[in-house]
């Protein structure tokens, strides 16, 4: 049977204490929600769009301490494929289930991740250009609580620790206002974009009598970055003090457009320091990938965290 290879990153579950609502296991939680079916676990997007985007959790499985599925986007609208009405009235379906073509499809396949949670780490194939937000706001809309975060677990490469770390630089990239083949500005995230816009307006402040720049020129030119420095309080502990930089990463979806400044060993980048694992998947021959060989290699990624957190 063929295989892919599939990065695997791993995040924090953490609870924000500052909504102050008690603290509870997010596995129990969701174990509420194993034998409901998949159509009551449909999220709405927006409900202003005519062809409205959902997230649903199409697969949602219980073993020992973990919680692992499916998180599916769709499009619901007029002359769709792939997805059935039907199919929502299950508990549970996978990827291999959806159609090419039916004529009683009402949404059209859009993406799907992977994830596997524990009460203290999320694991899923996610792309490492988003954040965890995604899998924030879905479950804590399935949940109806607000305080779930997942946050990255930050591992800095060559042996260094967090304590070498003496700063943190944040954007570098030009503040263009370049625009795409479709006349549409570059997605930035809105962190880079405060960032670059706070740099336009000190520039156009120093130089404003004495340059004839136009806006749009500065902005071709003019790039900025956030230098962050940092000290562990004595009293902190190694994990709290990882769980720290791990918040910090969080909102900020271009790791390679951070760098972390060490005491001796040079600069290394956002992305080299994200808890990730490379695993091969068998795939059918239609190319999906083998549920269950995934949520093995998400248990064990899981099982291996604990692990390292007991030595």
């Amino acid at each position: 049977m063929p295989t892919k290879s599939i990065k695997l990153s791993a995040f924090f579950v953490e609870q924000n204490a500052a909504l102050n609502q008690k603290e509870v296991s997010i596995v129990e939680l969701l174990k509420t929600k194993k034998e409901s079916k998949a159509n009551d676990r449909r999220m709405m997007l927006s409900k202003v769009e005519d062809d409205k985007e959902e997230d649903c959790a199409i697969d949602l499985n219980i073993e020992n301490d973990c919680c692992y599925g499916i998180l599916m986007r769709y499009r619901v609208g007029e002359d769709t494929t792939h997805v059935s009405e039907d199919m929502f009235q299950k508990t549970n379906f996978n990827i291999s289930d959806l159609v090419t073509k039916n004529s009683d499809s009402f949404g059209q396949y859009m993406k799907h991740y992977y994830f596997c949670i524990s009460d203290k780490y999320l694991i899923t194939n996610l792309p490492s250009n988003q954040t965890s937000k995604r899998f924030a706001t879905y479950f804590g809309w399935l949940l109806t609580r607000d305080d779930f975060e997942f946050n990255p677990i930050i591992v800095p490469p060559r042996g260094i620790t967090l304590a070498d770390i003496k700063a943190i630089s944040i954007g570098g990239g030009k503040a263009s206002k370049a625009v795409t083949k479709n006349n549409t500005p570059p997605q930035q995230s809105e962190f880079a974009s405060t960032i670059k816009n706070i740099a336009l307006n000190i520039v156009d402040f120093l130089l404003r009598d004495g340059t004839t720049l136009t806006e749009e020129q500065l902005s071709a030119i003019v790039s900025a970055r956030l230098i962050l420095k940092f000290r562990k309080p004595n009293k902190m502990t190694d994990e709290e003090y990882m769980r720290t930089y791990a918040a910090m990463f969080n909102p900020i979806a271009d790791a390679d457009n951070v760098v972390l400044e060490t005491k001796k060993d040079g600069n290394i980048t956002g992305e080299d320091c994200k808890k990730i694992k490379i695993v091969d998947i068998e795939s059918t021959d239609r190319g999906n990938l083998v549920d269950n060989d995934i949520y093995r290699e998400m248990r064990k990624f899981i099982a291996e965290l604990n692990n390292e957190a007991l030595s």
